[in-house]
């Protein structure tokens, strides 16, 4: 195996670029864009936002499914074998919501769709990248998910447009169309499952010696456990609990054309604070992900933590000031960049190297699941409060929660590795 690439670009960077595009086409266009289908769908199947929001959450669950099977494949085999078949089933589960007329073919549309995503979405680009990576982790997992915020800034607007130019129906084929040109030309001949698989070593692993490991590991206590211990160990719950309000405090972006509504305003305002939530998301994912290099993970998280409180502070406040709303929509896009960025690189520092898959595919499988669940949640509180002030406050109670359970996490974690040091 050779020390260094061919070339003076390491290939890392070609596997970057192509789970940017994956990330773009697949998270941005045919996920993070779906909610500005929602009132144009409720409208004409006189069905009701919390009706809708339930494929979402059917998503989330077949996604949550998927994720232990998709974790092993995405590991074990060739990145074309696995991924390709997914990304297929992904675009056409889409594009076939063109043609529906009744609220179950969502359902039955979005078990496939979830399980597709289930490969592409959460999973690939952290596995894929902290193999090809040695250094500068955090940028790349940053650099990838960024991009799926990019998806969202371009197709909220132009989804709106196109819904209201062609239709919905028309709209569901375009999105399709975008996912399918982003994600299978790099699915089929650029991603690599490793480094090894193209006689070359992980990026900065070069000036490191012949041995290394990560500088995660440093921090994280080095010794290796079996993954079946993972269940007796604390900081994996309170991990977890983490991560589940992480990802509830995601799910508001789905709802803002609703909410622009709700407040006697347009649903292109909801669309544009839809767009301002994935620049915030984007701007966060390089921010956040730059800093955890320079400062860790926590400070990372705490960050990212105080812009979303912030962000859903002035929604709250200024419900009636679009050019307010569409600033707090930018603070709070930070909250995506949490699960898809932050949570993949702290585990890195809570746990060791060797757990890092189980542990990667657990917390998916949460996002998954309250990712789901928490649109519908959302949904519900509108439908039975008229408005979303209590989901609001909601999250605000949610996030301090958050907090707290991240710093209790990292004192669990110094206690784990003082009583090993004892031991040795």
């Amino acid at each position: 195996m050779h020390t260094k690439a061919a070339g003076p670009i390491h290939p890392a960077w070609k596997i970057l670029f192509a789970c940017c595009l994956v990330q773009f086409g697949g998270l941005g266009v045919l996920s993070n864009s779906i909610g500005v289908f929602f009132p144009a769908v409720c409208a004409s199947l006189h069905c009701t936002t919390a009706q809708i929001s339930l494929h979402v959450t059917i998503r989330g669950f077949a996604m949550m499914a998927a994720l232990p099977l998709a974790s092993r494949l995405i590991s074990r085999y060739p990145s074309r074998l696995v991924l390709t078949p997914a990304a297929v089933v992904l675009v056409c589960s889409v594009g076939s919501m063109a043609f529906f007329s009744k609220l179950w073919q969502w359902y039955v549309a979005s078990v496939f769709y979830g399980f597709a995503g289930g490969f592409l979405f959460l999973n690939m680009s952290p596995i894929l990248l902290t193999n090809w990576f040695f250094k500068r982790r955090g940028f790349a997992v940053g650099m990838a998910m960024a991009f799926a915020g990019l998806g969202g800034i371009v197709m909220n607007p132009l989804g709106n447009a196109l819904i209201e130019s062609l239709g919905w129906r028309a709209a569901y084929l375009i999105f399709a169309g975008i996912g399918a040109a982003c994600i299978l030309p790099f699915t089929l001949f650029v991603l690599k499952r490793r480094p090894e698989d193209a006689g070359v070593r992980p990026y900065g692993a070069e000036q490191s010696g012949s041995a290394f490991t990560t500088q995660a590991e440093g921090r994280a206590c080095t010794r290796k456990r079996p993954a079946g211990t993972l269940a007796k160990d604390g900081v994996l719950w309170v991990f977890l609990g983490v991560v589940t309000i992480a990802v509830f405090e995601t799910v508001f972006i789905y709802h803002f054309p609703g909410f622009a509504l709700s407040v006697g305003l347009t649903t292109a305002v909801g669309s544009m604070m839809s767009s301002a939530s994935m620049a915030g998301n984007l701007a966060s994912k390089f921010f956040l992900g730059w800093l955890n290099d320079r400062a860790g993970s926590k400070r990372a998280f705490l960050l990212g933590a105080v812009f979303t409180m912030t962000g859903i502070m002035l929604i709250q406040v200024f419900q009636r000031s679009p050019e307010l709303l569409i600033a707090g929509s930018f603070l709070y896009g930070a909250s995506m960049s949490m699960p898809s960025v932050l949570v993949p690189l702290l585990i890195l520092d809570l746990f060791d190297r060797g757990a890092y898959t189980s542990v990667l595919s657990l917390s998916t499988m949460t996002v998954a699941a309250m990712g789901g669940m928490g649109v519908a949640l959302v949904g519900w509180i509108y439908d039975v409060s008229g408005g979303f002030t209590a989901a609001f406050w909601m999250a605000q109670a949610a996030c301090a929660v958050g907090v707290c359970l991240l710093m209790a996490a990292f004192r669990m974690r110094n206690r784990r590795c003082r009583r090993r040091e004892i031991e040795k």
